[in-house]
């Protein structure tokens, strides 16, 4: 039995999908603070999802590289990812993406914590949804 455990590119990419997939049911229940939570936690596991590729059996990374990936900091997740380019690419050629992003950016793991109104819900849902703009649908070109 293995010391380590670890979740798969493909449990991540898993994980994203449901979470949004919760958040637009919650956000149909009128559970606001939840729905906007969830959405905001799958751009971050979708995030990992990506990160996971940086990773390669049999070698041993770099323990800053490794501590720093357990960061709930979306922004941060995005550089490690090594995905900013890009993003700022399509973000100047898409404004949409580029404001959903922007709403992304106003999620945080403390969040949680936070009671959320009906508008700041369905702006964050539909951030990260938008099936043309979404920034979830953006990050699953690079996962």
């Amino acid at each position: 039995m293995s010391d380590f455990s670890f979740t798969s590119r493909d449990s991540f990419q898993r994980l994203s999908q449901e979470k949004i997939q919760d958040a637009i049911l919650l956000l149909e229940r009128e559970r606001f603070s939840n729905a906007y939570y969830l959405a905001g936690y799958a751009i971050e596991t979708a995030l990992k999802a990506t990160l996971c590729k940086k990773f390669f059996a049999e070698c041993l990374p770099d323990r800053k590289f490794v501590q720093s990936v357990y960061s709930h900091d979306l922004q941060a997740l995005m550089r490690l990812a090594n995905l900013s380019d890009a993003l700022d690419e399509s973000t100047k050629l898409d404004p949409n993406l580029a404001g959903n992003w922007s709403t992304v950016l106003q999620w945080s793991e403390a969040s949680r914590y936070e009671i959320m109104n009906a508008l700041e819900a369905i702006d964050m849902v539909d951030a990260v949804a938008d099936p043309i703009h979404g920034v979830l649908r953006w990050l699953k070109q690079h996962w």
